[in-house]
């Protein structure tokens, strides 16, 4: 029990440091700082582990790599929308 407590804590923190970047990213409407290499292995990196974790049956993971495509697409389409402002 108390590893599955950890790796729920775990999983959730994951899911959500990104968050802070995200807010910024919106508020500035730039993620010049992002390189496309670190996003595109970010987003295949995730998207492999939600297909494992599908394929597993883990429902925590499913969840952690599920919810972190979601600002990692927000990031990309913000870089997409304002690099050429920039």
């Amino acid at each position: 029990m108390t590893s599955h407590i950890l790796g729920s804590m775990g999983a959730i923190l994951l899911a959500l440091c990104s968050l802070p970047q995200v807010v910024k990213t919106i508020r500035t409407r730039s993620a010049s700082d992002f390189d496309w290499s670190f996003l595109l292995m970010w987003l295949a990196g995730d998207a492999l582990m939600l297909s494992y974790s599908i394929l597993e049956k883990n429902l925590l993971l499913e969840l952690n790599y599920g919810t972190n495509l979601i600002p990692i697409c927000i990031i990309i389409y913000i870089k997409l929308l304002y690099s050429d402002k920039n």
